[in-house]
């Protein structure tokens, strides 16, 4: 187990300074169904919240992605989560008509009512310098547009650079980073008119080499070639 429920954690929340890297987010994005998840074939790890089920096994195009559930016994997740207010399971936050149980059990959800920094996640297990991706559900869809949502920060400050969620859209945000340290800070404000945020599912991914990155190293190796042939 690997998360932390306590009041008595808001002021070190409010007060620390963060160390995370700088993430870039975009979205949000509605999730389709199961080939919604980012980079399927090079997931990191993934991680449920909420989910009644210690593990979930997703095949996405043959491609198996299983998700951890946070709290399940005797696991030691890479992922930890602090929560300075309440939470509560949302057995049916995500309301998406695709059929497929195990994903929509992936998709059950914490669900944090509170004030400044209801919930801090910290990924654990990165590699300094590698470039990551982080996708992260946050689907309540089961209300009304603008009652409940969450912003996703690198910092724990509420502000620019931040990407808010609207729980009803039934969606996902994505974070960019390269890893500056072995664990990455991720903060979580509630929000919307109730001030309540949910966090379903996190998947961890590799980007793939770009094109120019490729040609890059393919260029080097034909210059040390052509260097040991002139030796």
């Amino acid at each position: 187990m690997k998360k932390t429920s306590s009041t008595i954690l808001a002021f070190t929340l409010a007060t620390s300074l963060s160390q995370a890297a700088t993430i870039v987010w975009s979205g949000p994005t509605v999730i389709v169904d199961e080939t919604s998840i980012h980079r399927y074939d090079s997931v990191v790890y993934a991680t449920t919240f909420g989910n009644a089920n210690p593990q979930e096994t997703i095949t996405v195009n043959s491609t198996d992605v299983v998700f951890q559930e946070i709290d399940a016994p005797g696991v030691t997740s890479p992922v930890d989560l602090v929560t300075t207010q309440g939470e509560t399971l949302d057995p049916n936050a995500y309301q998406g008509g695709d059929g497929d149980g195990d994903w929509h059990s992936v998709l059950d959800s914490l669900a944090f009512s509170g004030a400044i920094n209801d919930f801090q996640l910290t990924l654990d297990d990165l590699t300094v310098g590698v470039v990551y991706d982080v996708q992260i559900f946050s689907t309540g869809a089961s209300f009304a547009a603008g009652l409940r949502g969450t912003t996703w920060s690198d910092d724990n400050t509420n502000g620019a650079g931040d990407i808010f969620i609207d729980a009803n859209l039934g969606g996902y945000v994505l974070g960019t980073f390269t890893a500056d340290a072995t664990t990455q800070d991720i903060y979580g404000f509630a929000g919307g008119s109730q001030n309540i945020g949910y966090l379903n599912a996190l998947v961890l991914t590799v980007p793939e080499p770009s094109s120019t990155a490729l040609l890059g190293l393919g260029g080097l190796a034909l210059m040390l070639r052509r260097k040991r042939s002139a030796a």
